[in-house]
């Protein structure tokens, strides 16, 4: 049995391209398994949850830190890239990091309190319930509207007692006032 040159030049091609391939397809896998991770901690080291940890690229790619402050970044291109880490109440920050091929990053964060600064409280009357949430739902910002007809349903004396039933509204007692 004799092989033709050209058999053979076609065999030599087809095994060229399965090497280039297995040797594409693990540097491809490499590119998968390449992750960030780490904890958000703020002052005193006290776990942060709800962080948003976003790497920063032509697709941003992030991730929410735990209850204990752990957060995981999977499926990113070896390199350096840029990291934003978030969470209201705090100081943003933006990491440079140089992540490996197919390995594991690690990242810990210390984020510093910054507290918000809010221009204040309106309240106004003689809303129905109806309006009230409609004005909730297709508020700009964050909005708390209570009706009327609710803030007499409450078993509260005064309007500051009925306030205090307000979600994200926090008063305390003062001059002999009881709370």
């Amino acid at each position: 049995m004799t092989i033709s040159v050209r058999t053979l030049r076609r065999s030599w091609r087809l095994l060229s391209l399965i090497l280039v391939g297995m040797a594409g397809s693990s540097s491809l896998n490499a590119q998968i398994n390449t992750v960030l991770e780490g904890r958000v901690t703020g002052q005193g080291g006290r776990a942060l949850a709800g962080a948003h940890v976003q790497v920063l690229g032509i697709t941003p790619i992030s991730a929410l830190s735990d209850v204990e402050g752990y957060f995981r970044v999977q499926g990113l291109s070896a390199g350096s890239v840029d990291v934003r880490i978030s969470l209201i109440g705090f100081q943003d920050q933006l990491r440079t990091v140089v992540l490996q091929a197919g390995s594991v990053t690690g990242l810990e964060v210390t984020l510093e309190v910054s507290p918000l600064a809010l221009e204040g409280i309106l309240v106004e009357g003689q809303v129905g319930q109806a309006e009230a949430l409609n004005r909730q739902r297709t508020a700009a910002s964050i909005r708390s509207v209570v009706s009327s007809e609710q803030i007499e349903r409450f078993p509260d004396a005064t309007v500051p007692d009925a306030l205090r039933r307000i979600p994200g509204i926090s008063a305390r007692p003062d001059r002999g006032e009881t709370g």
